[in-house]
C-alpha cells in the first residue's frame, strides 16, 4: 500500500468514527433533563432558578425553557463534535433575535449526567474548560435526566 493510501485510509476510519460518536453521543442526550447547577460569569444560581430551566433533546434540537410559565422556549439546532478535546458543541438558534447565530460550547457526558459550558455572546470563542470566570460571558450548565 502506498503511504498516500494509508493516509486516505486512516482518515476515513476516523472521520467515520467521529460521526458514529456524535450520533452515540446524540442518542445519549435524547429527552429531558434537569438542570441541577447553573454558574453565570463566576457565580452560581440559585436554587430557585435552576429548578425553573428545562432542557430538551429532541433529534438534533434543544430546547432551552422555563418549567414555570407560559413563554416558548429557545430552540437552537445542535451540531457535536467529539473528536474534539474537549468535546465541541454548537448550538445555532433557529428563531427570535438571534436567529442564525451559533453559539459555541464545549459537552461532557459522564454516566447519566451531562455537563454543558457554553458562551452567554455569539463572539466568544470556545470555551476550553468548565469554568466560568467573572467577566467571562460563560455559562456551566450540570444536568441530570428529568423524573417525569
Amino acid at each position: 500500500m502506498r503511504p498516500a493510501t494509508i493516509l486516505t485510509t486512516f482518515c476515513l476510519f476516523v472521520c467515520s468514527a467521529s460521526g458514529q460518536d456524535a450520533k452515540a453521543d446524540l442518542e445519549k442526550l435524547q429527552g429531558d433533563w434537569a438542570v441541577t447547577a447553573m454558574q453565570m460569569n463566576g457565580k452560581d444560581s440559585t436554587k430557585e432558578m435552576t429548578d425553573n430551566l428545562r432542557i430538551t433533546f429532541k433529534g438534533e434540537t434543544m430546547i432551552l425553557a422555563r418549567v414555570k410559565g407560559r413563554a416558548k422556549g429557545k430552540e437552537y439546532t445542535i451540531k457535536l463534535d467529539p473528536s474534539k478535546k474537549p468535546n465541541a458543541i454548537d448550538l445555532s438558534a433557529t428563531d427570535g433575535k438571534a436567529k442564525g447565530f451559533v453559539v459555541r460550547g464545549i459537552y461532557q457526558i459522564d454516566g447519566k449526567d451531562v455537563k454543558l459550558c457554553i458562551s452567554n455572546t455569539t463572539d466568544n470563542e470556545r470555551p476550553t474548560e468548565f469554568k466560568s470566570a467573572k467577566g467571562s460571558e460563560l455559562i456551566v450548565l450540570s444536568l441530570t435526566p428529568a423524573s417525569k
